[in-house]
């Protein structure tokens, strides 16, 4: 690919989650630059050349960046200054047929899909540690609460087990979240799309998207406004099943002899005022 890989550095550390590479705008700034001048070639719609050249200018910018020498942007129209700088205002061709406002759409859209993806591996952690506990405390029985007040006795497995397919739920709504975001806003433009003869296909692929987007009115005005509220509200309901577990968890541990307790490895510390009281963490 001339030399530039897509898959080449750019990762955000600071938003990484267990190994699943996550990066930040200015990457998919580069990425999408790159997509764009690799399909604009394929077509033979850009100068061999001038590729050459935004290619290396790219390189440049974005290791400028890395050692701090550069900002990471968060713009386009702040980023592609810096490339045109070092490959000369004609290749200011790379931009044709695009708008800061589809750029940064496809960005958005590939920043969700990223968090959408940790978040659906840190359930997939949750539920591997509900079901450890549900099997370690077979046979356990605990009391069970109905409108606040000890009901019946219950399987505490039972109970651990019923978060853990509550838990499944959020993740089906991730999953379908996520294929709304796994389509390719590049080649919407301003409202009305392009007349330039971008290989829209192409460039999804390029860019790790299922598809292009079929609408561009709806791709640069409307499903960046109702996607991100639809990806809150599934946030809001993982939030609210942690409380609830939480707050159960929490009403039997103001008991003298509470029946789940936190072990000391770390989730608990020893009162300083009361070595015999143990507080939660």
């Amino acid at each position: 690919m001339l030399g530039f890989e897509m898959t080449s550095a750019g990762r955000d550390k600071s938003d990484a989650a267990d190994g699943l590479q996550k990066h930040d705008t200015n990457w998919w700034l580069h990425r999408i630059n790159l997509a764009s001048l690799i399909s604009n070639l394929e077509e033979n719609l850009i100068d061999r050349d001038k590729a050459v050249r935004i290619i290396k200018a790219m390189r440049s910018v974005e290791d400028a960046s890395e050692k701090g020498e550069l900002p990471k942007f968060n713009t386009y129209i702040h980023f592609e200054p810096e490339i045109l700088k070092r490959a000369g205002m004609d290749c200011s061709v790379m931009h044709v047929g695009r708008s800061s406002q589809d750029i940064l759409a496809t960005v958005e859209f590939g920043l969700n899909k990223e968090r959408i993806a940790a978040a659906v591996e840190q359930i997939a952690r949750i539920q591997k540690s509900l079901c450890d506990l549900a099997e370690r405390e077979s046979g356990k029985v605990v009391p069970a609460y109905t409108n606040g007040v000890q009901a019946l006795p219950e399987s505490y497995s039972h109970y651990i087990l019923a978060f853990a397919r509550a838990f499944s739920r959020e993740t089906e709504r991730f999953i379908q979240c996520f294929s709304r975001y796994d389509v390719c806003p590049m080649g919407a433009g301003v409202l009305n799309g392009t007349a330039w003869p971008l290989n829209r296909k192409r460039i999804a692929d390029l860019l790790g998207f299922a598809a292009p987007s079929e609408n561009s009115f709806d791709a640069g005005q409307i499903a960046g406004n109702t996607l991100p509220l639809e990806l809150s509200q599934i946030v809001v309901s993982v939030m609210t099943l942690i409380s609830e577990f939480l707050a159960d968890f929490s009403a039997q541990y103001h008991h003298s002899y509470p029946w789940v307790v936190l072990d000391l490895s770390g989730s608990t510390y020893v009162s300083s005022a009361m070595p015999q009281k143990r507080n939660p963490g």
